[in-house]
């Protein structure tokens, strides 16, 4: 959504990945560069979120997030002004700089796709694919009960 297009100086585009895994996948499919380029800041990763963390936005202005910590006062201005919302809507909302339905600002709405799992990043190794012996394979739910 962002690539090729600025946010408008007015605003600030907070970008926070929760795990290096996602930082990786940004990285690697140019997303990273394309935010940078739209002007986003990029915090470290982790659950920022979940702990507070994140930019305080100025008193009497809307910030946009993404996570489910939006009750007053948690996001380190008493007199915040927080809305939830999702992903496109934010970065929608950032590149009009007013709140703004991601449909109706002039770009293809993006079409998500779920990333592919990245094993060789994850803290816990995926189960790995085999078949139970033949001898516990059953054609149907009612068989249990005939074999026991």
């Amino acid at each position: 959504m962002v690539r090729g297009r600025t946010i408008p100086p007015t605003v600030s585009f907070d970008v926070n990945p929760t795990s290096r895994e996602v930082l990786q996948m940004l990285l690697d499919d140019g997303r990273l560069t394309a935010l940078l380029g739209a002007g986003a800041r990029i915090h470290q990763t982790g659950c920022n979120g979940c702990i507070g963390m994140g930019q305080a936005p100025a008193i009497g202005r809307n910030s946009l997030r993404t996570t489910p910590r939006n009750f007053p006062g948690r996001s380190g201005t008493k007199e915040d002004s927080v809305f939830l919302c999702s992903p496109e809507t934010t970065t929608a909302s950032a590149l009009a700089g007013c709140i703004a339905d991601p449909r109706k600002i002039g770009i293809p709405y993006p079409e998500m796709v779920e990333p592919a799992p990245r094993s060789e990043l994850s803290l816990i190794e995926p189960p790995r694919a085999h078949s139970p012996p033949k001898s516990h394979q059953l054609r149907h739910p009612a068989a249990a009960l005939r074999t026991q």
